[in-house]
């Protein structure tokens, strides 16, 4: 499966198993990821496809803007072995409080947890690969390590088998 997306908030991106919330931040994690997402950042790291058995790296750079009752991420991803891909999301606060992710190519929407310094995102999205079309589960987790660091690691699964996995590391880019 060479066209595995990866998310930040995206991202497509999670940690596996999950994690029992602690006490809550005084201010929401979600608020402060928009926060720290708002404006140009990169992330670096490596894609593992597990059918395949390969790694590839992966670049990304982000654009993340906040509007009135949301937030708007652009992410272009480039793969080690060429492939490139454009993602956009944008995640806005429902209701009841909490927020909802959503993009083009997800089925439904992607849900949000939030505890400590950790955001989850779970979401299906339709992924075309050589042999076809996959409707794959994310799950992305989102831990801030300190003010200029956030990591996010990805399990991709395929009706609950693993199918790959991705850690990468994001910055904040330059002025």
């Amino acid at each position: 499966m060479k066209s595995l997306p990866i998310v930040l908030l995206a991202l497509e991106l999670a940690g596996s198993g999950s994690a029992s919330p602690a006490t809550p931040l005084v201010e929401s994690p979600m608020v402060h990821m928009m926060q720290f997402l708002s404006g140009r950042l990169t992330a670096d790291g490596k894609f593992q496809d597990y059918s395949s058995g390969t790694t590839r790296g992966l670049h990304i750079d982000i654009q993340g803007a906040k509007y009135s009752d949301g937030f708007e991420l652009s992410e272009d991803e480039f793969f080690s072995d060429g492939e490139e891909q454009r993602k956009v999301w944008t995640f806005n606060k429902a209701v009841d409080g909490n927020y909802i992710g959503h993009r083009s190519d997800l089925i439904g929407v992607a849900r949000i947890r939030e505890f400590d310094d950790t955001v989850e995102l779970t979401y299906t999205a339709r992924v075309q690969a050589k042999s076809g079309v996959y409707n794959l589960n994310f799950d992305d987790r989102f831990v801030f390590e300190n003010a200029s660091t956030l990591t996010n690691s990805v399990s991709v699964s395929l009706l609950m088998i693993p199918v790959g996995k991705a850690a990468l590391t994001i910055h904040r880019a330059g002025p």
